[in-house]
């Protein structure tokens, strides 16, 4: 069960990784570099949060997808 949990934990942080990313481009073509930066912080600590926890696992296989 914790694999599963695993799994669905590195997908979900990627997934918001992601949304983050397009919501920062969309600031910074608005022009609001400030902002952008901030949200750009968050994006990177939840990369590395999920990168982290890769790493941590990687003797189970199914988080290595």
């Amino acid at each position: 069960m914790e694999s599963v949990f695993g799994a669905i934990l590195i997908l979900a942080l990627r997934v918001i990784d992601v949304i983050l990313g397009t919501f920062r481009t969309i600031l910074l073509v608005q022009g609001k570099k400030y902002h952008a930066g901030a949200i750009g912080f968050f994006e990177v600590m939840i990369w590395l949060f999920a990168m982290r926890f890769v790493f941590q696992h990687l003797d189970n296989y199914i988080h290595n997808f």
